[in-house]
């Protein structure tokens, strides 16, 4: 994991992280799948990094694992972190290939917050491209492509 990368993620991080439809993280959250890997605070799902390749695995076995087995998985996952593969009972699940997803999703994540953050002392904590006033938005109404020209995008034009 990067040095800069947060312990606790909120659900649409871990969802960009792992690659997991955001739906499917609140779903996954709220079964108790991951156990402590995962918390509900003020009103917000979080994971914690220990608990991302264990997401993955859940959403990836769905299809193959009842609830029990997938959460016996993911616990065996969170007691043995460095696994390459998960065991419970007779099956393993190979999980090398996951947890350098789920690397390779906390460094873009990491880069990602140092090239746009949110600092309060400018635009009052609004994210910005570094070193610019430049506000970082998803909406498609302030894209240019949306709109046709860069100059649209400005802060201050949407």
């Amino acid at each position: 994991m990067p040095a800069t990368a947060p312990r606790t993620l909120t659900a649409n991080e871990a969802a960009c992280v792992t690659g997991v439809p955001l739906r499917q993280v609140h779903r996954i959250i709220d079964t108790g799948v991951l156990g402590s890997a995962a918390a509900r605070r003020e009103g917000s799902r979080l994971v914690h990094c220990d608990g991302l390749v264990g997401l993955k695995l859940v959403h990836e076995t769905t299809a193959i694992f009842t609830l029990d087995g997938r959460r016996r998985l993911v616990r065996y996952l969170l007691d043995h972190p460095e696994a390459e593969t998960a065991c419970v009972d007779d099956v393993s699940v190979g999980v090398r290939e996951m947890q350098e997803e789920v690397r390779r999703g906390l460094s873009r994540l990491a880069r990602a917050r140092e090239t746009i953050p949110a600092c309060d002392t400018v635009l009052s904590g609004t994210p910005c491209v570094m070193g610019t006033r430049i506000q970082h938005t998803t909406s498609p109404r302030c894209s240019p492509t949306a709109t046709g020209s860069a100059r649209s995008a400005m802060p201050g034009r949407c």
